[in-house]
């Protein structure tokens, strides 16, 4: 073939295979992994998207845990020429590795350390992974690092039916709030713009941590199957202990005289408060009178 293998050739005839023998199982391998669908970009009174993020590899330790990122190049491309697209993609991901491979040589970058190494010749298993990723991160305790490998809730749904799932920056916001209520940290502050799912994202960390059983030896008070205090003495309205009371009726008075136009904006509420005003007014009026007749013919 003239110029050596295509990138696809190169990533199924040589990464792959790198991959899975360091002990990558297929279900940790996402090809093609999307990061964004695109800038959206104006264009007189319309709007288009531009060219899509994706990955050629991410390794994720357990399904929704990614802790690297993999570029590929074609065979007779230097190893490193993907390494800094695969460190933006790192960085957009909050990831802490980064390699770049031509299927001969391996490039690694590392975030923890800043060193780039181009003297690798396989990739770190998964464990090693996972091993210098909870130490880039700072976890310590084993909890925390389970709470980090939980999956994210799938219940819901996109308007095709998929499944919906946390964008890039919504993944970094979970996982680190979760980490770090985990860890004991008493106050968190997650900023977020209008319309990038602040409702999602705190679904999803409620879950996890609903999931962890975060405040397992917790004890929340349960309402108490005594009566209030200030209850013990009160009296049904009507009828036994055994028979239910009979609500009253509401009758809903009226507010203006039949046939009469109706007021619109502040000049309607005005009128319908005068006309309760005068409504209970006169009601008043007509209690105070039978309350004298029943008076004069005791």
């Amino acid at each position: 073939m003239p110029g050596g293998p295509s990138e696809k050739d190169t990533c199924h005839e040589y990464v792959l295979p790198l991959l899975k023998t360091a002990g990558w199982g297929d279900d940790q391998i996402v090809e093609q992994y999307p990061i964004t669908a695109g800038r959206v970009i104006t264009v007189g009174k319309k709007h288009r998207r531009g060219d899509a993020l994706r990955a050629d590899y991410v390794l994720e330790f357990e399904p929704g845990v990614p802790v690297a990122v993999v570029e590929a190049k074609r065979e007779y491309a230097i190893p490193g020429k993907g390494l800094q697209q695969a460190k933006n993609y790192a960085q957009l991901l909050d990831l802490p590795f980064a390699y770049s491979t031509n299927g001969k040589g391996i490039v690694e970058d590392d975030r923890d350390t800043g060193i780039e190494n181009d003297k690798l010749t396989a990739f770190p298993s998964p464990a090693q992974m996972w091993t210098r990723y909870r130490a880039w991160k700072g976890i310590v305790e084993d909890p925390v690092a389970e709470g980090l490998l939980l999956p994210f809730n799938r219940a819901l749904r996109n308007p095709d039916g998929s499944v919906k799932e946390p964008r890039y920056y919504q993944r970094t916001a979970i996982n680190r709030s979760v980490e770090a209520i985990l860890r004991g940290d008493k106050r968190l502050l997650l900023t977020l713009a209008t319309g990038t799912g602040k409702t999602y994202v705190s679904m999803q960390i409620v879950w996890k941590l609903w999931k962890s059983s975060w405040r397992g030896d917790r004890n929340p008070r349960k309402p108490s199957a005594k009566p209030a205090s200030n209850l013990g003495s009160a009296r049904p309205i009507s009828g036994g202990p055994s028979e239910p009371c009979t609500p009253t009726p509401v009758r809903h008075l009226p507010t203006r005289c039949p046939g009469a136009a109706r007021p619109r904006g502040r000049a309607r509420h005005a009128h319908e408060h005068w006309s309760q005003r005068r409504h209970m007014a006169r009601r008043s009026e007509q209690c105070s009178e039978s309350d004298t007749v029943v008076a004069a013919r005791g």
